[in-house]
C-alpha cells in the first residue's frame, strides 16, 4: 500500500497486537476500521491471526494496486477531517479507516489512556 500523503511504500507491522500500515518517509500511520479502538482498549490479536490478516491485506492490495494521494487507501473514497481527543485526523466514513500524520497516533493514544484511567479510578471509588 502506498502512503496517501507522500506516496511512499507503507510497511505492515504489528503494534501491541494490531496490524498497522506505517510510512517510514513521512512517519504516517493507517489503521483499518476498528483498529484504533483495539489499540485504545488493549485488544490484541495472536501472531497467527495477525499473519492471516497481513496476507489477506497484501492480496487485496496487489489485486487493486492503485493508490491516490488524499483518498482512502482501502476503498478510494474521500477522507473527512474529524477530531479525536482534540487532534484532527483524516477518516473514511465508508470503511472506518483512519489516517494519522506524524505523531498524531501517539498523541491520541496518550489522551485516550488518560481518559480510560480516570474512568477506571472513578468506577473503583463508586463501586
Amino acid at each position: 500500500m502506498h502512503c496517501i500523503r507522500c506516496g511512499g511504500e507503507m510497511e505492515k507491522r504489528s503494534e501491541r497486537g494490531v496490524l498497522l500500515d506505517h510510512c517510514r518517509p513521512c512517519n504516517a500511520v493507517w489503521l483499518d476500521g476498528g483498529e484504533l479502538e483495539a489499540l485504545e482498549l488493549g485488544v490484541s490479536r495472536t501472531p497467527a491471526e495477525l499473519e492471516v490478516q497481513r496476507e489477506a491485506e497484501r492480496a487485496r492490495e496487489e489485486a487493486r494496486a492503485v493508490a491516490t494521494i488524499g483518498l482512502c487507501p482501502r476503498c478510494q473514497r474521500a477522507l473527512e477531517t474529524r477530531s479525536i481527543h482534540g487532534t484532527e485526523i483524516d477518516g473514511c466514513r465508508s470503511c472506518g479507516g483512519v489516517f494519522f500524520d506524524d505523531r498524531e497516533l501517539p498523541t491520541i493514544l496518550s489522551r485516550s489512556r488518560a481518559q480510560i484511567s480516570a474512568l477506571r479510578r472513578r468506577w473503583r471509588r463508586e463501586g
